[in-house]
């Protein structure tokens, strides 16, 4: 067990990594058709609720991008920790 869990972690810190960059390369979310319809003459109360959801996408992106980085980091950080040579 010991011994193919390096490889394993690298490999899951290689896909959390490949993950993060795809996340921050694509852009967060952006208006919708329905938002800017809102914004020129809808009502304010449904122009409230889509930037607020809007808010929220942007912030949810925002978190899986930074808790992918984290997550390739912590993965390889175990898998250089459970390559140990001095234990057999």
């Amino acid at each position: 067990m010991h011994k193919i869990l390096p490889p394993v972690c690298l490999a899951m810190a290689m896909i959390a990594l490949i993950c993060g960059i795809a996340l921050f390369s694509s852009g967060g979310p952006e208006p919708g058709h329905q938002l800017r319809k809102a914004q020129i003459n809808g009502p304010e109360d449904l122009r409230i609720k889509l930037e607020k959801d809007l808010e929220s996408r942007q912030f949810r992106h925002t978190a899986f991008t930074i808790a992918s980085f984290i997550s390739a980091g912590l993965f390889a950080t175990g898998a250089f920790v459970s390559m140990n040579p001095g234990r057999n």
